[in-house]
């Protein structure tokens, strides 16, 4: 299958974006994670851009929240699901020390449509597009938001998420923040800059309208590693 490379914008189109985003669920439990490629992660690495023609790879990976993932469980327990697609997760690698893995598909997601990866940290005051599942959604809408300011650590309350290179986002207009949104990317200026993280709540409760943000950028490389090992099984 031939693959394009989708940049949504602000305006309606931007929910095209969405066939590249995927639900993660196992047993009451899910989050949201996008679909990519080797080529992709090694476009944004070089920064350099990467043409449809470029995308040889069957679509196998997908980028989702590290504190989905369960130490010491089976990856097979969870199940992956987009639009036209069913599938499972093979095997899981977490990038240590932020919120941030990458899970490997049982079998190719026939999906046309992919996101391009940001090679750089997007500047504060951006404005933000991010795709999530949350609130039990069946679709993945565009919420879009501001990103207020860049940290270099966040940490979750009762302590066992951490996010280095981490940014806090504000939603604009009637959007909100809500669980289940862990893991969807988060796009600035068309291109993936993040993966949704932590919520200011408390017993899954939002308590304030406020993300954070795990940054992509300064963990491509240890990203593309991650995908390297599990090509190689």
């Amino acid at each position: 299958m031939e693959h394009s490379l989708s940049r949504p914008e602000s305006g309606p189109d931007a929910s095209t974006a969405a066939s590249g985003v995927v639900r993660l669920h196992r047993g009451g439990r899910y989050c949201s994670g996008f679909l990519t490629t080797p080529e992709i992660l090694t476009g944004a690495i070089n920064d350099e851009g990467v043409t449809p023609a470029q995308i040889t790879s069957p679509v196998r990976f997908a980028l989702t929240a590290a504190h989905f993932l369960t130490p010491g469980e089976a990856p097979s327990r969870i199940r992956v699901s987009g639009p036209g697609f069913r599938g499972t997760v093979s095997d899981a690698r977490v990038v240590v020390g932020t919120d941030i893995a990458v899970v490997k598909l049982d079998r190719p997601a026939p999906v046309p449509s992919l996101l391009p990866v940001a090679s750089a940290v997007p500047p504060v005051f951006s404005s933000t597009i991010t795709y999530g599942y949350g609130g039990r959604r069946l679709t993945a809408p565009p919420r879009r938001g501001l990103l207020l300011a860049r940290v270099p650590f966040a940490l979750s309350l009762n302590l066992r998420t951490r996010v280095r290179h981490a940014a806090i986002c504000v939603p604009t207009g009637r959007d909100q923040v809500v669980y289940g949104d862990s893991g969807g990317p988060v796009l600035v200026d068309g291109e993936v800059a993040g993966l949704q993280s932590l919520l200011f709540g408390y017993r899954h409760r939002e308590l304030f309208n406020v993300a954070t943000v795990a940054l992509l950028a300064p963990h491509l490389a240890a990203v593309r590693r991650a995908v390297e090992m599990m090509s190689a099984r």
